[in-house]
C-alpha cells in the first residue's frame, strides 16, 4: 500500500504488516529509501475515529469500491 503527497510523489510504501503480542507492526519505506518499523498500538487505532465525520465515514462506505486514479491524475485536485 502507497500514500502519497501532491508535490513529491510516494512518501511511504507499506509492504506488510503483521502482529507482534498486541500490536501491530508495519514494516515498508520512506521516500522510497528509508526502512519503516514502526509498531500501531490500540490505544493509538482507536484515535482514528475522533478524526472521521460522517461525511468520511459515507465516503469510506464506498472508498473500496470506487474506480481507481491513474498514475497521471495523482496530486491534481
Amino acid at each position: 500500500m502507497k500514500l502519497y503527497s501532491a508535490d513529491v510523489g510516494e512518501v511511504v510504501n507499506i509492504e506488510r504488516i503483521e502482529q507482534h503480542g498486541s500490536v501491530l507492526m508495519v514494516h515498508g519505506t520512506i521516500m522510497g529509501h528509508l526502512p519503516l518499523a514502526a509498531e500501531l498500538r490500540p490505544q493509538e487505532a482507536r484515535k482514528v475515529f475522533s478524526l472521521l465525520n460522517p461525511k468520511t465515514i459515507l465516503f469510506l462506505l464506498t472508498f473500496l469500491f470506487r474506480k481507481a486514479v491513474r498514475e497521471d491524475e495523482q496530486g491534481q485536485s
